[in-house]
């Protein structure tokens, strides 16, 4: 259900209504109620490689609530502290180089609190920095939801690449909702 109110520019509704196999069942004055297709309903992801231990944890904003986010509590949250906005960002230092290859973004409780648009990007020495991922995680979110209500897990896979940094930063935009980490995983392999 997309609510017309929360929607006033309509990109959750074109973003709905786009999605392959999608059908609208009814549209009111407040709402616009939509099938989603059985695959995206039975679809689980599946996390790529083990847990790896984060060392540190860096924020933009809000830096003294970072740990929250690696707490092991769905209850505690890293978040922004406002709506969401290009800019913002996350960095964890594994320690050491280990080869990553997916990240878990759990939101637990804050499920609106996705990030927009997100880059991912990994580092050997925090200088020089490789992309790794970029994309909405709406979509993500949706399945999040769908796999595990609680948790939401989102999960974001990509190449495998040898790294101690990683650079999660926000590049897109919400006038109302943060960007809330309710818990973050690192996945891939102990050793390069």
């Amino acid at each position: 259900v997309v609510f017309h109110d929360r929607d006033r520019d309509g990109q959750w509704k074109n973003y709905v209504g786009s999605y392959p196999g999608v059908t609208r069942v009814r549209t009111s004055e407040n709402q616009t109620h939509y099938l989603l297709p059985v695959p995206l309903r039975a679809q689980k992801t599946t996390p790529v490689g083990s847990r790896l231990p984060v060392a540190r944890l860096e924020a933009s904003v809000w830096a003294e609530d970072v740990q929250n986010a690696i707490d092991g509590r769905l209850e505690t949250r890293w978040s922004t502290g406002h709506p969401q906005a290009p800019g913002d960002e996350l960095v964890v230092d594994l320690g050491s180089a280990r080869m990553v290859s997916a990240l878990e973004l759990a939101l637990g409780q804050f499920q609106a609190d996705f990030p927009r648009h997100l880059l991912i990007e990994g580092s050997l020495d925090k200088q020089s920095w490789v992309r790794l991922w970029q994309g909405p995680t709406g979509g993500l979110a949706v399945a999040a939801a769908i796999e595990d209500s609680r948790r939401l897990p989102v999960r974001i896979a990509f190449q495998s690449f040898n790294a101690r940094y990683l650079r999660l930063r926000q590049l897109g935009s919400d006038p109302v909702f943060y960007w809330t980490v309710a818990e973050l995983l690192v996945l891939g392999a102990s050793q390069p």
